[in-house]
């Protein structure tokens, strides 16, 4: 697994109760990474990158912690903060490089990530789970559509979508065009965002799966409530 915006090891403490797989943890917030290099430190098999991941070129203006995250404001020349891609950063820790699960929460850098590194998803063809916030990618200089659009043409088919309180909302196909077009002008309007589980074609049994276990799920909430 790759963790995109690890922040201070919330995401990776939740896999570690089900799994043991080993996880890669990007961060660039220095005060998150502090705290998420002391948060993992007795984890087994954890690989730690204090760095922003962006497109080729970009440059780090100012950081702006907020609460529990940290707005990125990019610049035209370098700044202290070390932000590069992906694939930089899968070539300081290779055995990551063929990871089948990517996970980004990246405050509107998410979907420039994933735009940047088409090349690597058509090859590996992980599951992503990601952060959709037209508001802040486009702040980012990506325009969302587009990825959606790039990721059905690389093999990708099936969206599961999650409200922003990690409630499972519904599922839609990436050559659904209205439809994805009216979630994301919703999200425009509204400023707003959604969590994304994106699976390629041929992972479509994994993605039947998880949607029939959020069905199960909500049925065991309905009958405890009752």
């Amino acid at each position: 697994m790759i963790d995109v915006g690890a922040n201070v090891g919330d995401s990776v403490a939740i896999v570690r109760m089900f799994s043991e797989i080993p996880i890669l943890c990007v961060e660039g917030e220095p005060r998150f990474f502090q705290l998420l290099a002391e948060n993992t430190k007795s984890l087994p098999d954890i690989e730690l990158e204090h760095t922003f991941l962006g497109a080729d070129g970009d440059h780090v203006c100012a950081i702006h912690p907020e609460g529990g995250n940290a707005q990125v404001l990019l610049g035209p020349a370098p700044g202290r903060a070390r932000i590069c891609t992906l694939s930089q950063s899968l070539a300081r820790h290779s055995r990551f490089a063929t990871a089948k699960l990517l996970k980004l929460d990246a405050e509107g850098f998410d979907c420039k990530i994933l735009a940047t590194e088409c090349a690597l998803l058509r090859s590996n063809k992980p599951v992503l789970f990601f952060e959709y916030y037209p508001h802040h990618c486009q702040l980012a200089g990506q325009e969302p559509l587009l990825v959606l659009s790039a990721l059905y043409e690389i093999g990708y088919s099936t969206l599961l979508i999650y409200q922003n309180i990690g409630r499972y909302l519904m599922t839609l196909n990436l050559n659904q065009i209205g439809s994805l077009e009216d979630l994301h002008y919703f999200l425009v309007d509204s400023r707003g965002f959604c969590d994304v589980a994106a699976f390629h074609s041929e992972d479509e049994d994994i993605a039947a799966a998880v949607r029939k276990a959020e069905y199960a799920n909500r049925t065991e909430k309905s009958s405890a409530s009752t």
